[in-house]
């Protein structure tokens, strides 16, 4: 099994987290899906609020729920630092792993720090496989 920055969580853990922000409506439930893994049916159990919901622990012990409030917009709940960010961060380094390493390397730029592009590549290639991606031959 590849190692991640998250793990999937029960119900229990994430009593005390509430909303903090919203999701993109560009994600699918498949997308979400092959990235977090399926979504816990919440139909019989919000009040007709939520109709699926992953839950999920950062390594750090924060804590982000992500749920389609009403059937049409992607809630994030939390509990911990930048919760939404985080999210987002780990979809955007799943699907666009290119836009990570573009932004990655300006941010390095912009603080001076230059690298050789072989030292970069085999640093962010060992990223993504954190992640769960298969390096690009």
């Amino acid at each position: 099994m590849t190692e991640r920055h998250f793990t999937r969580i029960g119900w229990r853990d994430s009593i005390g987290t509430g909303k903090v922000g919203e999701l993109g409506l560009n994600w699918s439930v498949v997308e979400l899906t092959e990235v977090f893994g399926a979504p816990e049916d919440t139909s019989e159990t919000s009040d007709g609020k939520t109709t699926m919901e992953w839950r999920i622990r950062f390594d750090d012990g924060a804590i982000a729920t992500i749920y389609d409030w009403h059937g049409f917009r992607w809630s994030i709940g939390g509990r911990g630092r930048n919760i939404p960010d985080r999210v987002q961060a780990v979809l955007t380094a799943y699907y666009q792993p290119d836009a990570v390493m573009a932004a990655e390397m300006y941010a390095d730029a912009a603080d001076g720090e230059l690298e050789t592009a072989q030292a970069r590549i085999a640093r962010l290639e060992t990223q993504l496989r954190i992640l769960g991606h298969k390096p690009v031959a």
